[in-house]
């Protein structure tokens, strides 16, 4: 295989990360796990946190190991997680505390109490996501009411590949397909939604300026890569959602398919041009996410392999 270009992709699932190069060539690419680590949460008395320091040193641990192999052949990186979990950071962009995983248990019967603040019907259709309580806005709303000292500690909100990211490259955004997990995204206007976060005083200065799926970030921080010994690669934002970027990944052309990707949960849906926000979709519990080139994915969220996971664990 004639190989175009050679690009790093680290995979951060809710089990396992990946540090992967893609060999990319005429129609082809071939993978090549380079580093693979565990991501499971950390579990912490009676709750269950999402240990970012130590996924932050596997990230860099496997580019070292990318870069052992093939050094500046590398064109670019780029990051994707799990949606919904973020970090809080102060006004000197430091992290307060450290993030719960969506999985804790503090948010067992916060949509009752959002449902008093706003109705969860004006929340959907606000939104375009599917009601659950680990969503970021109830996840923050949960800080808000159970940690009020770290609510009002924060000076910025970033998903998890943007905290990554910008450990990297010093770039602060939120990724498109990332940002439209959080119930915190008004879909149709495509920006944050503002009335939504005011009715829950939540400010949206909270949030970050959207960036596309493709945009270049910049490259490696010098002192990072200096410290690493690895070339100043670029860093360049996939779908930064991993259902997004493997909803991207599907060999199939047209409108006539359905997919399944199946991981730590299963994700049943389509491809459609823009999101479905109706009385039917919410009926049916159905969710809208963001796909590169301003797609949307319309899909079910079922039960996938978490259940074989804790049986793995029991």
């Amino acid at each position: 295989m004639k190989e175009k270009a050679l690009l790093a992709a680290i995979d951060i699932g809710a089990e396992t990360g990946r540090v992967i190069v893609g060999h990319l060539g005429d129609n082809t690419l071939k993978l090549e796990e380079v580093h693979r680590f565990s991501s499971l949460p950390l579990q912490i008395d009676q709750h269950l946190y999402t240990d970012v320091r130590s996924i932050w040193k596997h990230i860099q641990t496997g580019l070292q190991k990318a870069a052992a192999l093939y050094k500046e052949k590398i064109f670019s990186i780029g990051i994707d997680t799990w949606g919904v979990d973020f970090v809080l950071m102060d006004s000197n962009d430091s992290l307060i505390g450290m993030p719960f995983h969506y999985r804790d248990s503090r948010t067992g019967t916060i949509l009752q109490q959002a449902a008093e603040i706003l109705s969860l019907d004006e929340i959907y259709f606000s939104t375009g996501n599917q009601l659950v309580p680990f969503n970021s806005l109830f996840q923050l709303l949960a800080t808000k009411l159970q940690e009020p000292k770290i609510f009002n500690r924060a000076s910025s909100l970033l998903m998890l590949p943007d905290l990554f990211h910008f450990w990297l490259s010093g770039h602060m955004s939120s990724e498109f397909s990332n940002a439209t997990t959080t119930q915190c995204y008004d879909q149709i206007n495509k920006n944050w939604a503002v009335e939504l976060l005011q009715k829950f005083e939540i400010s949206s200065n909270l949030f970050q300026p959207i960036d596309l799926s493709g945009y270049r970030a910049g490259k490696i921080l010098p002192e990072l890569a200096k410290s690493l010994d690895i070339p100043p690669y670029e860093v360049i934002l996939p779908a930064t959602h991993d259902t997004g970027s493997a909803i991207t990944a599907i060999p199939a052309s047209g409108e006539d398919y359905l997919y399944i990707s199946s991981g730590t949960w299963s994700l049943v849906g389509v491809v459609i041009d823009k999101p479905i926000i109706s009385k039917e979709s919410l009926a049916a519990n159905i969710t809208n996410e963001g796909l590169p080139g301003g797609q949307t994915s319309f899909l079910k969220i079922v039960p996938g392999m978490w259940m074989l996971q804790q049986c793995k664990a029991e």
